[in-house]
């Protein structure tokens, strides 16, 4: 009787592992900016930009982990030259020497975590009217096959149109964009 009950947990096991070796492991990366034309920002401004990066981040997160895959995040890096605004290029946009060095340094993160795809996300922000809150605008995204390395799709989405602002909160509109996001990237598997 204790053979038959063996015999029936490995195909279990062969299932478990099957689904284990199909999800693929990735890495997300998130950047919050400000526009470009907004300027220096006051503190809490960038706080309340770096959590709505991290509702970006979390959107993308939950789908790409409910959709199976084993995922991952860079921690955010505070920009050098403080709060002005800042722009990091993407795919297709000339880079300076400190983006290479970063992007070069995200990768090897990405390779040395284990992952097989790397989500690279700019997400843009503005201050409200009061100038004491980050408002979410739009965010360009990229995903990348790093073995062998390749762009697999890229695209943008636009706050504005997903939902009224002044009703959600922005974190929910965070959110809400991070799993646009994911969905749209889920198109490129």
């Amino acid at each position: 009787m204790k053979a038959r009950h063996g015999i029936c947990l490995i195909p279990i096991f062969c299932l478990a592992v099957g689904a284990y070796a199909a999800a693929d492991t990735v890495m997300i990366y998130v950047q919050a900016v400000p526009a470009k034309d907004a300027g220096v920002l006051p503190e809490a401004v960038v706080k309340d930009g770096a959590a709505l990066r991290s509702a970006v981040e979390e959107g993308i997160m939950d789908e790409f982990f409910d959709g199976g895959h084993i995922v991952f995040n860079e921690p955010p890096v505070k920009p050098a030259g403080g709060v002005q605004s800042q722009t990091v290029a993407l795919e297709g946009e000339s880079r300076n020497s400190a983006e290479i060095q970063k992007w070069y340094e995200v990768q090897q993160t990405a390779v040395r975590g284990g992952a097989t795809r790397l989500v690279e996300v700019m997400f843009v922000y503005v201050p409200d009217e009061t100038g004491k809150k980050a408002h979410p605008v739009n965010a360009r995204y990229s995903l990348w096959e790093l073995k062998p390395r390749g762009l697999l799709r890229t695209g943008a989405v636009d706050a504005t149109t997903l939902t009224d602002r002044s009703v959600e909160g922005v974190d929910y509109v965070g959110k809400l964009m991070g799993q646009t996001i994911a969905i749209d990237l889920f198109n490129a598997w």
